[in-house]
């Protein structure tokens, strides 16, 4: 049974790199914020590899393959954009301000 209450070890892989991390339930492990940073830049510079495939097969004639790729990088980079406001939040937390709470006045 997983025991919420106590630090525990949790190890995972994402295809080319494997993590090992421990925390408690109450706040996120400070190794599971920086891969969640590395995460963020290394999906950048991937967006930023497949514009510039996406320019290129524009160049060489392929305009409506070009187009249709950068439709889905402009995806990627919301997705991006949300990964980094979550990452945002959760450094905010680490230093004593609030995650998830409504900032509404």
């Amino acid at each position: 049974m997983h025991d919420r209450d106590k630090p525990h070890t949790h190890e995972h892989t994402h295809g080319h790199h494997e993590h090992e991390y421990t925390h408690g339930h109450d706040r996120p492990a400070p190794p599971l914020v920086k891969i969640l940073g590395y995460m963020r830049a290394h999906n950048e510079e991937h967006a930023n590899e497949t514009a510039d495939i996406a320019k290129k097969l524009a160049e060489s004639g392929h305009e409506a393959e070009a187009k249709v790729i950068e439709e889905g990088l402009a995806l990627i980079r919301a997705g991006n954009a949300k990964v980094a406001e979550a990452l945002a939040a959760l450094e905010n937390a680490d230093a004593g301000g609030s995650v998830g709470k409504d900032e509404k006045k």
